[in-house]
This record gives C-alpha cells, structure tokens and sequence, in this order.
C-alpha cells in the first residue's frame, strides 16, 4: 500500500490494523528499531505536552499579575484586587514588595 492510499484510510481501526499488519511483517530488528523509536516518540510527547501545560499555567500566572498591577496603579482595594486577580495574599504582598524594590 502507498502512502497516499495509506493516507486515504478513513477511520481509526482501519489504521490501527494496517499498522499491526505492517509490524507484524517487520524483522525482529525493524521491530525493536521501531518500538525504540515509538518510545522515544512517546516520551518526547509526554515531555512536550508536559512543558505545553507549564507554560500555559505560567501564562496564567503573568496575566493574574497584571492584572493587579493594574489595579494597583488605579489604588484599588487589596480585597478587590485578590478577588479579581485571583492571586494570593501571599503573591499580592510579593508583588508590592517587587514594586516597591523597583521604585527604590
């Protein structure tokens, strides 16, 4: 099969068996090169998506940041600012202490 009729298959067991058979036709080293590989892959992946979802929480984090720091510049309440920022008490009084270092 080629693979533009490979590409072709439409539904997932379909491909799922095409792959089997295509493995169970492999050498005993083709099948150990290719599990190899398929587990790099897969931890490569676990590790990629792992760093994907890190990232988005730190995007998370920076955006509830600046969004005090907005309030802050407008005076607002701490009550208020933890409430729509989300943040901690303990992260709003680092981040004072961040602004205060930087004014100083």
């Amino acid at each position: 099969m080629t693979k533009e009729q490979v590409a072709q298959i439409q539904t997932e067991a379909v491909r799922k068996a095409f792959e089997r058979s295509r493995f169970n036709r492999m050498s005993k080293i083709q099948r150990e090169a290719y599990e190899k590989q398929d587990m790099q892959y897969s931890q490569f992946s676990d590790f990629t998506e792992e760093k994907i979802q890190e990232g988005r929480e730190e995007g998370r984090i920076n955006e509830r940041r600046i969004i005090a720091l907005e309030m802050l510049s407008e005076n607002e309440q701490d009550s208020m600012i933890l409430k729509y920022s989300k943040l901690t008490p303990d992260e709003l009084a680092e981040l004072k202490s961040s602004i205060l270092k930087k004014q100083n």
